[in-house]
Formats: C-alpha cells, structure tokens, sequence
C-alpha cells in the first residue's frame, strides 16, 4: 500500500528520507502501522482513478526550412 508522509523520517529499511509529502510504499502492514502510530504516514491512499484517454491534439505542420539557411 502507499502512504502520504506526514513528517519527515529515515526509514530504517532502506535508509532512504521520505519528507513530508512525499509516497511511502510498504508491503509490511505492521511497519506501516507503526510509522503511522508515530505520526510518521497519514491513512492509505486509496487506489487513483482510472483517467479515460484522450485523443492527442493535432499539432500544425512544420514550415519547409527556407533555401537561403540550408547548411551545406
């Protein structure tokens, strides 16, 4: 599950400082609790909506290059 960090800690795991903001992923249900009953992690973050794809907007077409600026 992820988590939103709500105070800035080093995880003993993987040593890696997970501040205020940022995602916490753990597996471990316990550790996870128990960073959250410190007041390290905030409540899961329930899995985002699906956003529907659209159609990519039509870009304008390139200008040919103009005789006078060719490299040679």
């Amino acid at each position: 599950m992820e988590y939103t960090v709500v105070k800035t800690f080093i995880d003993r795991d993987s040593l890696k400082t997970f501040r205020a903001g940022d995602i916490f992923a753990c597996l471990d249900d316990k550790r996870a609790a128990y960073l959250a009953g410190k007041g390290y992690l905030d409540v899961p973050i329930k899995d985002p909506v699906p956003v529907p794809k659209t159609a990519k907007p039509k870009t304008a077409a390139k200008r040919p290059a103009k005789k006078g600026n060719a490299k040679k």
